[in-house]
C-alpha cells in the first residue's frame, strides 16, 4: 500500500496557485507605488519622458545628478532587468557602476532626512556626493547642519579635493575596520580564556597552574615581539625621516612609548606587581615551583 503523500507535498490547486501570483503582483505593486510616491514627482510612469529627463540632468550639476539618479530608481522599479540594463548602457550611454553609483546618491541625499539639504550637499560637486553616500545619514546630517564630521566643516569639505576627502574617509574606515578586528580578537581571546578556565576547572590545580603559566607565556611573548619586531622599527623608521627632513618628531615617539608604559602600569597596579629589582632575576618566573631546581 503506497504512502499518502505529506501535506507538503501535495499539489497546490489551480485556485491556490493564482492566488499565490496575484499577491505577488499586488505586492510589486505596493512597493511601486511607493517608488512613485517617492521619487515620481506626483506625475504616472512614463518611459519615454523619464528617459529624456534624465538625458538632460547627465550633462548638468550634482543636483541635477541626483535627479537623474532619481528617475533611473523609478525606470528600474518599472522596467525588467534586461530591458532597464539596455536603456542604460545603450540609450543612455551610461556605465552600470556609476548607474548604481547615482542611484545609491540619489536614495542617500533625497532621503526624508536629508532631502531638504540637497542644496548645501550639492554645493560639493558630484564627485564628493559619492564619497560620502556611504557615511550615516545621522553623521550627514549633523555636518549640513553646521556640525563637524571627522573634524571638518562643510567650508573645509569644499576647500578640499576630491582625491583629499577620498582618503580621509579611506582612512577613516581603514581604521574603523582595524578596531573591529582588534575588538574581535579581544572577544575571542576572553572566550577562549573562559572556555579554558571552565576545562581546567576540573583538573588539578598544579595542571591548571601550568596550563595558565603556557597561555599566559604565549601572550607576553607575543606582545614583546609585537613591540621589538613592529613598533621599534616603525618608531625607529619615523625618527630616521624626521633626522633627515629636519622634523621633531620626539614629542610623538615620547607619546607611543607612554601609551605602552601606561598600559603595563595599569597591569602593575590592577594586579599588585612591585617592579623587579633587575630585569634578568627570576627568567624561570614561567616554570612551575613543582618543576624549580630549588624543589630537586
Amino acid at each position: 500500500m503506497s504512502k499518502p503523500p505529506e501535506d507538503n507535498d501535495t499539489p497546490k490547486a489551480p485556485q491556490d496557485i493564482v492566488s499565490q501570483i496575484e499577491e505577488q503582483h499586488s505586492d510589486a505593486a505596493e512597493h511601486s507605488e511607493q517608488v512613485m510616491a517617492i521619487y515620481g514627482d506626483g506625475l504616472p510612469y512614463e518611459q519615454s519622458r523619464l528617459m529624456n529627463e534624465t538625458r538632460f540632468y547627465l550633462t548638468q550639476s550634482a543636483d541635477s545628478m541626483l535627479e537623474a539618479g532619481k528617475r533611473l530608481i523609478i525606470m528600474k522599479e518599472h522596467e525588467p532587468h534586461g530591458t532597464f540594463q539596455h536603456l542604460v548602457e545603450n540609450d543612455l550611454q551610461i556605465e552600470p557602476r556609476l548607474a548604481r553609483k547615482m542611484m545609491q546618491a540619489a536614495v542617500k541625499f533625497l532621503s526624508p532626512r536629508l532631502a531638504s539639504k540637497r542644496n548645501t550637499f550639492s554645493l560639493l560637486g558630484k564627485s564628493k556626493i559619492y564619497e560620502l553616500m556611504l557615511e550615516d545619514e545621522d553623521d550627514l546630517e549633523e555636518l549640513a547642519e553646521g556640525g563637524t564630521f571627522l573634524g571638518m566643516d562643510m567650508d573645509d569639505i569644499e576647500r578640499m579635493s576630491s582625491r583629499e576627502l577620498r582618503k580621509v574617509l579611506r582612512d577613516r574606515r581603514a581604521d574603523d575596520e582595524a578596531k573591529d578586528r582588534v575588538s574581535s580578537d579581544q572577544r575571542q581571546t576572553i572566550q577562549d580564556l573562559q572556555t579554558q578556565l571552565q576545562r581546567a576547572a576540573q583538573l588539578p590545580p598544579d595542571e591548571i597552574d601550568r596550563e595558565l603559566r603556557e597561555e599566559a607565556g604565549k601572550r607576553a611573548w607575543a606582545a614583546e615581539t609585537g613591540l621589538r619586531g613592529q613598533l621599534r622599527p616603525a618608531l625607529q623608521a619615523l625618527s630616521d625621516n624626521g633626522n633627515t627632513n629636519g622634523i621633531d618628531v620626539s614629542a610623538c615617539i615620547a607619546g607611543f612609548v607612554n601609551q605602552v608604559e601606561l598600559a603595563l602600569a595599569d597591569i602593575r597596579l590592577e594586579l599588585n606587581i612591585m617592579p623587579s629589582e633587575s630585569l634578568d632575576d627570576g627568567m624561570d618566573w614561567d616554570v612551575p615551583p613543582s618543576a624549580s631546581p630549588e624543589t630537586h
